[in-house]
């Protein structure tokens, strides 16, 4: 017997795997589903927790809770948590389990050990009884780290399951996840769903006035004090820490790049989607920008593979400096454009 739960082909974000479950598994072709896109990620913001060298770029919401995990939160996904002690005491066998919740149409998100780490998201979506097979998704290092899909054996699951250290202090660990498709999209939520139902030009321009500083209400938000900076000023940001990481051998995580090749193709869907008269110099410029961050990314990837960080940094600095002077330009002309539009509404 086999069973896989409808899945999209083509995921929008794939940086985290937060984000990456979310579009996996939700209808990214409704109207009310690409307003809550724009609405949760057209606004980055840059986190380095204060004392600590490490530091990550994010998306960041125009609506409460901000910056704050957007899974148990999106209104087209039901989002339940088990507590991983019921289903210890519950199921011999964690496969069994994952079965049980396959069968109910139910994604299962848990937790197991590699050989990277002490503890990585397991998401599955599918299983194959007479092969012994999940279908699992993840970043996997032999793909060099790309959010596939990958066929795992069942006692892969069992023994990772169970390698998970027991002594680690982490509330993720006491829990596993199961995720549905809600086509009804949840109205009168606790965190305002009704409010993201129609992203509209106005949200755009506000979003991108905070974004490259010409207001301050989101970063308002976001304390500096935490450790927390929005907007275009992430590029000045990011450049400082790669100084500090590499100047102390740190590893460099790619995700924070992975991140920024998301969002500029985010930006443009919501141009595109928004414009009345598409202009063709600003859709050039989105590409163009694009294909910049894409390159910075590839050669962060390079420079992973060949640990050749401290001799490859001002390359790397250069990159992310035309890069924010390139996504400035572009930001200031469709904000002209939106501006004149919205003007001439009224």
């Amino acid at each position: 017997m086999r069973k896989k739960l409808e899945i999209n082909e083509n995921i929008m974000i794939t940086c985290y795997p937060e984000h990456a479950h979310i579009f996996l598994i939700m209808d990214t072709d409704n109207h009310k589903s690409i307003s809550w896109i724009f609405h949760n990620y057209l606004c980055l913001f840059y986190s380095r927790e204060t004392g600590f060298d490490e530091f990550s770029v994010d998306f960041y919401s125009q609506y409460y809770p901000w910056h704050q995990t957007r899974l148990p939160n999106c209104p087209l996904i039901d989002y339940y948590r088990v507590p991983k002690f019921i289903v210890d005491e519950k199921y011999d066998d964690i496969v069994d389990f994952v079965i049980d919740s396959l069968d109910k149409n139910k994604f299962v998100m848990l937790y197991s050990a590699r050989d990277y780490t002490p503890f990585h998201e397991t998401f599955i979506t599918g299983y194959d009884i007479e092969q012994q097979e999940l279908d699992v998704w993840d970043f996997w290092p032999e793909t060099n780290w790309k959010f596939c899909e990958k066929k795992v054996k069942f006692d892969w699951l069992r023994t990772n399951y169970k390698n998970v250290p027991k002594n680690l202090d982490d509330t993720r660990l006491k829990y596993l996840v199961l995720l549905e498709k809600n086509q009804e999209y949840k109205i009168g939520h606790r965190w305002g769903y009704e409010t993201v139902l129609n992203f509209s030009i106005d949200d755009f321009i506000f979003i991108f006035e905070n974004y490259i500083g010409k207001n301050n209400y989101l970063q308002s938000i976001a304390n500096k004090d935490d450790g927390r900076w929005i907007g275009i000023q992430i590029y000045d940001l990011i450049i400082e820490g790669l100084k500090i990481n590499i100047s102390k051998n740190n590893f460099i995580p790619s995700h924070t790049f992975k991140v920024l090749v998301d969002h500029k193709s985010i930006l443009k869907k919501a141009y595109i989607s928004l414009s009345k008269e598409l202009d063709a110099s600003i859709l050039k410029d989105l590409d163009d920008l694009l294909s910049e961050v894409k390159r910075l990314m590839n050669f962060i990837l390079y420079c992973q593979i060949k640990s050749v960080f401290e001799e490859k940094l001002s390359q790397i600095c250069t990159l992310l400096s035309d890069i924010k002077e390139k996504e400035i330009r572009v930001i200031e002309n469709m904000l002209f454009e939106f501006k004149s539009t919205s003007i001439n509404d009224y």
